[in-house]
């Protein structure tokens, strides 16, 4: 039996800068802080476990609640068994996944403020939940401090109110993880990644003024076709940053400064 490391999504924390002429804006969406009780799935059945945690003004998460959904979508080595298939808790500051032995498995974090997701994912986001949070400027999303040993899908979702309307329209980006070996061989240990927000669908309607909810999915792709999903793949990640445009910031400096910040942490990491 592969004795497997823990898929472990850790302190995704997405930071944004708003535009204005004299200050700039940071805002965390998740830090972690707020615990997470164990999530288990271990039939493939084709539902999951899910829970949402939380509550009206709780800064340390984007919209105040956090929703996590897990499914199992192919047995491992034992089968249908309490000893495999896939479990997700938050404690720690960390969020960790853990697949059993050749399980597939992937994993859903939404950030909709109260509305409980449960297990309908693709359909049950309410996409003007975050009631038009502002993003103006962000040029690039930032993952940072990754771990993961194979190349696996991932897919960033946000909802943005493109016409002024109030209604609230999906565009996404689909992503592959690097794999440590293969972000630096010589090194294989934690890499950050920057994803362009011009990689998103239909990237010049987005009305980065008005975004009314966000998803991250991790080894699923936008086709949800799990065939394209790995087995027993092993991935963290420090945290999620959208990274603004520069003009966007009071004083170029300080935002040189906050890249320079992570660039000293990745560096730091890696000795």
């Amino acid at each position: 039996m592969k004795h497997l490391k823990s898929l472990s999504l850790t302190a995704c924390a997405l930071l944004m800068a708003g535009t204005s002429a004299f200050a700039s804006e940071i805002q965390l969406v998740d830090d972690f802080s707020t615990s997470q009780a164990l999530l288990s799935d271990q039939v493939v059945d084709g539902s999951g476990d899910f829970s949402q945690v939380g509550a009206a003004g709780d800064t340390s998460i984007l919209g105040g609640y956090r929703d996590l959904y897990i499914e199992e979508v192919a047995s491992g080595l034992f089968g249908d068994s309490p000893t495999s298939g896939i479990t997700a808790q938050v404690s720690g500051d960390r969020l960790t996944v853990e697949l059993g032995s050749l399980v597939k498995a992937f994993a859903v974090v939404t950030y909709d403020g109260s509305n409980e997701v449960g297990s309908n994912f693709a359909g049950g986001v309410d996409t003007g939940g975050l009631g038009g949070m502002d993003f103006t400027g962000t040029t690039d999303f930032l993952f940072e401090d990754i771990f993961n040993d194979g190349a696996a899908p991932a897919v960033l979702k946000i909802w943005s109110d493109d016409a002024d309307n109030g209604v609230y329209v999906e565009h996404l980006v689909d992503l592959t993880t690097l794999g440590t070996s293969l972000a630096d061989p010589l090194n294989p240990t934690l890499y950050d990644r920057m994803v362009g927000v011009n990689n998103f669908s239909d990237a010049g309607s987005i009305n980065w003024a008005k975004i009314g909810a966000f998803q991250a999915w991790f080894n699923l792709d936008s086709t949800q076709n799990t065939d394209n999903s790995i087995l027993s793949v092993d991935l963290s990640l420090g945290r999620i940053v959208a990274v603004p445009e520069p003009a966007a910031l009071s004083m170029l400096g300080a935002g040189m400064l906050m890249l320079g910040f992570v660039g000293y942490r990745r560096k730091n990491k890696k000795q």
